[in-house]
């Protein structure tokens, strides 16, 4: 994922934007879903959120048993990695449970017990299991000579997708197996927004969401040319996931979760979020990390 904005910024955006999702905050539990898409389940708070400042970012994965939070926190070192049960019981606090502590995670997936991390700025994507995470983490793929900055990652039973951003080096996209042994790759002039966040649907498309450009692209390869969508529709994609059902689901303007086909045709939004920030789904489960300044809540929702 790009760099998280300043939280002056996250407030202004949230302003401006919130317009394109129907207006208000996330005060009520109403506000939270519209257009039948999705209904509200419920909501927890994040571990120390009174302690920790999350708006450098906010990550989430899922899987069958478990929903996994990452924060980039501008206040405290190390940043969290928190487990939970899916309805937000606390389960584990990995943060302490590192060889090399995590700097600025900026994004998460789980595949078979296993826990990937976009490790920014320690230039690494690294694996964890899930149940024993006790043991060292095991390190996939490292750019610290490079140097790259390791931005967003998707994962699928086979493969990995991760997305490097070069400050001076060009932007690098990368397909790998699980333990990191590389397919395919292509990279992007420093110049060009490189996208902040990937996903894969169950035919092995990449779907990457262009912050800057306002639209998503759709790749069958990494050879192939993007196929772009939403850009009449969104207005600042930031992150997205893809449910069961291929329906691709965009945060948009940090305030509204825009939906999506596999073909690109706009399904409706919901959310009245005050700045979400991350968002994982598993089956017809979807939940949503929102910044809110001390009181940083997962709102869990069910597809209808």
């Amino acid at each position: 994922m790009k760099h998280k904005p300043h939280l002056f910024i996250l407030f202004l955006l949230t302003v401006l934007l919130a317009v394109s999702c129907g207006g208000g905050g996330a005060g009520s539990s109403s506000s939270h879903y519209t257009n039948n898409l999705y209904s509200l389940v419920g909501d927890w708070t994040v571990n120390n959120a009174a302690s920790y400042d999350y708006s450098g970012g906010m990550s989430l994965a899922a899987d069958s048993s478990y929903v996994v939070f990452a924060g980039i926190s501008t206040g405290l070192d190390p940043d969290p990695i928190y487990r939970y049960a899916h309805d937000g019981t606390s389960i584990a606090d990995f943060t302490n449970w590192f060889v090399t502590k995590p700097d600025q995670p900026t994004a998460v997936t789980l595949v078979g017990g296993d826990l990937y991390i976009a490790d920014k700025n320690n230039h690494r994507f690294v694996r964890k299991n899930v149940v024993s995470y006790v043991s060292a983490e095991t390190v996939i793929e490292s750019r610290s000579s490079d140097p790259l900055l390791a931005y967003a990652l998707a994962s699928n039973s086979s493969s990995h997708y991760f997305l490097w951003f070069g400050s001076t080096a060009s932007h690098r996209l990368e397909k790998t197996d699980l333990d990191g042994s590389p397919y395919d790759s292509r990279t992007f002039p420093v110049s060009n927004d490189c996208g902040n966040a990937l996903a894969l649907d169950s035919s092995g498309n990449l779907y990457v969401a262009y912050s800057w450009d306002g639209d998503v692209r759709k790749y069958s390869s990494l050879s192939a040319v993007g196929v772009s969508f939403g850009g009449s529709i969104l207005s600042s994609p930031h992150d997205l996931a893809i449910n069961s059902h291929d329906e691709i689901l965009v945060i948009d303007g940090y305030t509204c979760i825009s939906v999506f086909d596999t073909s690109g045709n706009y399904k409706g939004s919901f959310g009245s979020f005050s700045s979400a920030l991350g968002l994982a789904v598993y089956g017809d489960s979807l939940w949503v990390a929102d910044y809110n300044g001390g009181n940083e809540t997962i709102y869990r929702f069910s597809r209808n």
